[in-house]
């Protein structure tokens, strides 16, 4: 294979020089021109792999040329060739690109010997950049064309590579993704400061977990689960430079794992609620029943029948909380207005004052009204003698809390861990555990920390990616 090379020189007797050695090299072939203007045009004609040129030249000098050649031919092997030594003309070649600075004088064949070094050195060098340019072109497009996400981040976490994939999941436009710090952008905010850490301490050790279950914060604040194989990247001399990182996107097979552990564990619980609570009840009631007759003062005989008739109300409060709560989780969750569900409850004397943004919404089961209405009515039954209920929101690290109090008789302390259990507390003691259950869906967790004797304060807790306020 023959190296071609483009020699611009303006001292025409010392061509003759140049040809002289270029010809006792078979693997090398000479093009001469005397101006710069020349060589330009004879780019344009015929494709060359080195370009070798004189500093001191009319018109346009060797910088200039150089100047030119980066600008039309970015990675084209360039040597300025001189007899001029000023050490700007050095520095003026390098700044501007240069791969190589040769000065003439002394022993011609030694120094054209060094010159047909750094052609072949350069020229091989080009060859191997090129074919790392196509394999990674190649690689690349490969990675763009699988539907799987794939990410190179440097030492300081900024993203240097993401495939069409990613974009696509993340809703990002390259521009905004690319070259940007991936934890800042792409990592929810409850977990970046941690994933910093990590990611600090990986880079120090120059190793970190080849597999991993990652959270990633989409553009429009959902955030998905990822399933990620990292690959640390070392340059030829094994100097480490970051870590690659491919994987799929598993939300919708991690969702249809933790649905069947669900409707397993639902299924258990309504075998046992149908085996347990009713079996109790109705032995309760036929107990009652025999002995119902053996009473002759009236007062104890209307009090049995009272105590019938709770029992009875108790496996219609378990019917309806047996059809309501087989359909937590039976329907994919969706978005939510807050404001509208918590204005739509039908209220029997005491308003709700709600101040939730109008444009808040809320990624959760479609049984969320329940919530309120249980919550409501959970005031009314439970508080005392209510007269004022409200709910509001508040914003945290983690995301909001929507607040729902009253001014109730609170709940008393030693009860506040027990309240969300089933069956606890009186009447059917489901009402709190359907509304837990129902929020647990999509990771939203609820408490109650009001002060007792002033009230009851519940806490629903929505995390950054399940809730969303919209532009008005």
């Amino acid at each position: 294979m023959t190296i071609s090379v483009l020699y611009v020189d303006d001292d025409t007797d010392y061509h003759q020089i140049v040809s002289r050695f270029f010809e006792r090299e078979e693997d090398l072939s000479v093009r001469l021109c005397s101006m710069a203007e020349d060589g330009l045009k004879a780019l344009e004609l015929e494709p060359f792999d080195v370009v070798v040129s004189d500093y001191q030249m009319p018109v346009m000098d060797g910088i200039s040329l150089l100047k030119e050649v980066r600008n039309r031919y970015d990675r084209l092997p360039f040597i300025l060739f001189t007899g001029r030594g000023r050490e700007e003309v050095v520095i003026q070649a390098i700044n501007n690109g240069a791969d190589y600075y040769l000065q003439k004088g002394g022993d011609p064949a030694a120094q054209f010997t060094d010159l047909f070094h750094k052609i072949r050195s350069l020229h091989q060098k080009n060859i191997n950049e090129s074919l790392a340019r196509e394999n990674e072109r190649r690689f690349n497009t490969t990675l763009d064309r699988i539907h799987m996400v794939a990410f190179h981040l440097d030492e300081e976490g900024i993203v240097q590579y993401c495939n069409d994939f990613l974009l696509s999941l993340t809703g990002w436009k390259r521009e905004e993704f690319l070259h940007q710090n991936f934890f800042e952008l792409a990592v929810p905010p409850d977990l970046r400061e941690m994933k910093k850490r990590l990611y600090k301490e990986a880079i120090k050790n120059e190793t970190i977990s080849q597999h991993e279950e990652m959270k990633i914060l989409l553009r429009s604040g959902e955030i998905r689960d990822l399933d990620i194989i990292n690959t640390d990247l070392r340059d030829e001399k094994g100097r480490f430079f970051g870590y690659m990182c491919i994987g799929e996107d598993v939300t919708e097979k991690k969702k249809a794992r933790e649905k069947i552990a669900e409707m397993s564990r639902k299924f258990r619980l309504l075998q046992s609620i149908t085996r347990h609570d009713v079996i109790n009840i109705v032995t309760s009631i036929r107990g009652y029943m025999d002995i119902l007759d053996e009473f002759e003062d009236p007062g104890e005989k209307e009090r049995v029948q009272n105590t019938i008739l709770d029992l009875l109300d108790r496996i219609e409060n378990l019917i309806q909380f047996l059809r309501e709560y087989e359909q937590v989780g039976a329907q994919p969750p969706v978005w939510q207005n807050i404001a509208s569900l918590a204005r739509n409850i039908y209220t029997s004397g005491v308003p709700v004052r709600c101040l939730v943004p109008d444009n808040l919404s809320v990624y959760a089961d479609p049984m969320l009204g329940h919530v309120f209405s249980n919550l409501y009515h959970n005031s009314l039954i439970h508080g005392g003698k209510v007269t004022e209920i409200s709910c509001h929101m508040e914003q945290d690290d983690k995301g909001i809390n929507i607040i729902w109090e009253d001014n109730g008789k609170g709940v008393p302390n030693e009860e506040k861990d027990r309240i969300f259990l089933l069956s606890h507390g009186r009447n059917s003691g489901f009402g709190l555990y359907f509304i837990s259950e129902v929020l647990a869906m999509t990771g939203i967790t609820i408490t109650e920390n009001g002060e007792p004797g002033k009230g009851a304060r519940f806490e629903i807790n929505v995390p950054h990616g399940t809730f969303k306020q919209e532009k008005e």
